[in-house]
């Protein structure tokens, strides 16, 4: 797959397994190790982490 550098990954996160607030504290706690080129990458879907975490892609 041959990608250019607009290309976004687009992840759904807190839905897991009946549990949100865990699966969120444990991406919040993943995201704060990301790269930043990694960070701009990701379109993250959850309303949730919309006054958690400094993202400007969240759905």
């Amino acid at each position: 797959m041959r990608l250019d550098g607009t290309a976004k990954v687009q992840i759904r996160v807190g839905e897991a397994y009946g549990n949100k607030i865990e699966a969120l504290t444990r991406f919040v706690r993943t995201y704060s190790v990301f790269d930043n080129a990694i960070r701009r990458k990701l379109v993250i879907e959850n309303v949730y982490l919309c006054n958690v975490l400094p993202i400007s892609s969240i759905y």
